[in-house]
């Protein structure tokens, strides 16, 4: 999985025309993602890999976003969270 990720992220015409924006309720993680400090060395390989990422396509934007300003998601993955198991294929 990680050598297609990185190979998409590589070519840049994939973008072209489109912003994509990752909106987060982790202040931390969209803070390691947009560099400005890194604390936990168990992200630091996936972490990398989505700023390395960043230095090839344009159109990714990480903002941070309280849980109160969209409940609706904040429920959404508090069901799927407690339905348990793995859900990453």
């Amino acid at each position: 999985m990680q050598k297609e990720a990185t190979s998409l992220c590589s070519s840049n015409s994939l973008m072209y025309g489109w912003e994509i924006v990752f909106v987060s309720d982790s202040k931390v993680a969209i803070s390691w993602i947009n560099d400005v400090g890194f604390g936990n060395l168990k992200f630091v390989d996936m972490v990398y890999d989505i700023q390395n990422c960043l230095e090839f396509l344009d159109g990714l934007v990480f903002s941070f976003s309280p849980r109160s300003t969209n409940s609706y998601a904040d429920n959404l993955a508090k069901r799927v969270s407690s339905m348990g198991g793995d859900f990453i294929n």
